[in-house]
């Protein structure tokens, strides 16, 4: 009952600027258009619990997550706790990058998903087809763009 699947961009950007748009879940909705809103509900050392409301094509998206950040690593995951996706886990990781001559030049900024639907039966089917194979992938993507078209031009001013 469950999908994988990593993606990734590379990114002229230095790693603070790309690791802090992924960590600081409360900015989400100023730099993610298809989030609505991303609420801090308690918070544990590195853990944030989160409430995420997003959009993907007109509907409604709701989930609780538990948000860990781990800046040595390069790391953000997110552990979904909702009843629909609870045990999916994206990890979002920030990696050095080399161009063809051997020098550092950017980032590569890797999402890994890996979406669970404890649905008997049908859990499989949906995981695949719907929550991973169009939700999640979609979302992601359009995550993965967004950070690469902030973090390159430095700003969110006069960005839509």
């Amino acid at each position: 009952m469950s999908w994988t699947r990593t993606d990734a961009r590379r990114i002229r950007a230095d790693h603070d600027t790309v690791y802090n748009l992924l960590a600081e879940i409360e900015l989400w909705p100023t730099i993610f258009p298809h989030i609505r809103s991303a609420r801090v509900i308690g918070r544990e050392g590195s853990q944030k619990q989160v409430v995420v409301q997003t959009r993907w094509h007109g509907l409604p998206i709701s989930y609780h997550a538990v948000v860990t950040a781990d800046p040595k690593r390069g790391q953000v995951s997110i552990r979904h706790l909702s009843s629909f996706t609870k045990g999916s886990v994206d990890t979002w990781t920030v990696i050095p990058s080399t161009n063809s001559l051997g020098e550092l030049d950017r980032l590569e900024l890797r999402v890994r998903q890996h979406v669970v639907v404890p649905i008997p039966i049908v859990g499989d089917m949906l995981a695949q087809q719907l929550v991973g194979g169009r939700v999640a992938r979609d979302l992601s993507e359009a995550m993965l763009d967004r950070v690469k078209e902030v973090a390159e031009r430095g700003s969110l001013a006069a960005q839509h």
